[in-house]
């Protein structure tokens, strides 16, 4: 069956507004994750400009695609990240927004790069989970101002299949962002995404209600 990304989009921006105090000031980040090209034209068509991605050949391959390379795209890495991809993301990602450890920041200045930084935060003991903890912030955030890196904001993931938790996970990330002189904070997907709006968030990472969900990789 179609996907009707237009809708979706026009959707996704109606619980914007219903849930947000402030829903001109949030930010949408398409994850476009195993979408093919063709849907990523579509969205902007319709007046998408962020987009995001969990990794980095597959967002290499999309920024150098055809039918892509000369569209206005804000690309966000939001994938784990590894050290041996950090030299080739800091030439594509416009925002990277999942550091979490010094070693990448000083990784990420050695490449050069010189765009948005979001630093990744968990709330939680479990390993399964990537971010630095909160009492970790202020270290990085030091250790990114030594090495010129511009920390834009934080970033964090709710609790799977887990609504009250993942609402204990959002306010204590936006106590932490008023807390400091931030721009972003990344917080809610397409499942908790009215969560994170009512709690703060002023941006968020939305695939499947914009783009349906896919099984098969999209050969990226």
């Amino acid at each position: 069956m179609s996907v009707d990304i237009e809708q979706n989009l026009k959707s996704v921006k109606d619980e914007i507004k219903k849930y947000s105090d402030k829903p001109d000031e949030v930010a949408l980040v398409a994850v476009s994750k195993f979408q093919p090209a063709e849907s990523i034209l579509k969205a902007v068509k319709a007046g998408q400009v962020d987009f995001g991605e969990n990794y980095a050949n597959e967002l290499e391959a999309k920024y150098n695609s055809d039918l892509l390379k000369d569209l206005k795209i804000q690309w966000n890495y939001i994938g784990k990240l590894q050290s041996k991809k950090i030299r080739k993301l800091a030439k594509i990602a416009d925002t990277i927004q999942t550091v979490s450890r010094l070693k990448e920041l000083e990784l990420l200045a050695v490449a050069g790069y010189d765009s948005r930084l979001l630093i990744e935060l968990k709330f939680t003991e479990s390993t399964s989970k990537s971010g630095a903890d909160a009492k970790h912030l202020d270290l990085l955030l030091k250790r990114a101002e030594t090495l010129n890196l511009k920390i834009s904001g934080i970033m964090t993931m709710g609790e799977q299949n887990d609504r009250k938790g993942t609402e204990v996970i959002f306010k204590s990330a936006f106590e932490i962002y008023r807390g400091y002189d931030f721009r972003i904070l990344s917080m809610g997907m397409s499942g908790d995404f009215d969560i994170a709006l009512a709690n703060g968030s002023n941006m968020i990472r939305v695939g499947t209600a914009i783009f349906g969900k896919r099984d098969i990789k999209s050969g990226f």
